[in-house]
């Protein structure tokens, strides 16, 4: 097997494992996540019971992981095929239901810039050195593992979001990319993209310490996933 494809198995896997905590704990790094997709998840899983969380999580996992999942031999079955139907019916019902809550029209100017001055104080310790920076809207920064460079994208006033992120990681010498757009509502399975959505003023310092923790928990897991030493 390649670089790319055993990379996503381990990305898989780990992905999985970090749904455990989340499980046991009842949520707290998803319940902490200001965006109404991540709402809308927990309030779809919180009535469940430990294994049933547990088999949703692992069923959201393989759909957005498919190729790791089916090369392990756990391809999504037909009877979870269709709990995702029912999962992304309620999780729809239950999105729109608390995004039609949100802020939307209230000033962003002066909040996003105070989060982007949060953002870039508190996390560029964590993502490395910024390389690109675009008008106070986008911002790339760089780190370098072995041969890997792990670019995290950090998008401010969006037309959705206050604030998307994501991480890639490509080959250094023959740009190589094993992954594009990795972040947590994607490695759990919720949403293909992270967003932080309408954070009120008072709410930044919560917002940003969960952005820095679920950057800092992909970052340092990258050189197991890379299967390379530590720096």
């Amino acid at each position: 097997m390649d670089a790319k494809g055993e990379f996503a198995l381990r990305y898989y896997r780990w992905a999985l494992d970090q749904w455990r905590p989340e499980i046991d704990a009842s949520f707290p790094l998803l319940r902490n996540i200001p965006d109404p997709i991540c709402r809308a998840a927990v309030r779809i899983l919180d009535p469940m019971s430990h294994d049933e969380r547990w088999r949703m999580a692992q069923i959201l996992t393989k759909r957005r992981h498919a190729h790791a999942a089916e090369a392990l031999g756990e391809p999504l079955s037909l009877e979870e095929r269709a709990l995702l139907v029912k999962w992304d019916r309620q999780h729809t019902e239950f999105w729109r239901e608390l995004d039609s809550t949100a802020n939307h029209t209230g000033p962003r100017h002066k909040r996003v810039a105070l989060l982007r001055a949060a953002v870039r104080q508190s996390l560029a310790p964590v993502i490395g050195r910024e390389v690109v920076m675009d008008q106070g809207l986008l911002y790339h920064y760089e780190l370098s593992i072995g041969r890997w460079t792990i670019t995290t994208r950090l998008t401010f006033n969006h037309r959705d979001a206050d604030l998307l992120y994501d991480h890639s990681i490509r080959s250094s010498e023959d740009s190589l990319y094993l992954v594009r757009s990795a972040s947590v509502e994607k490695w759990f399975g919720i949403d293909a993209i992270s967003s932080w959505v309408d954070v009120r003023e008072d709410a930044i310092p919560g917002a940003v310490s969960t952005l820095v923790q679920v950057c800092r928990s992909f970052l340092e897991a990258a050189p197991e996933l890379l299967n390379v030493e530590a720096p």
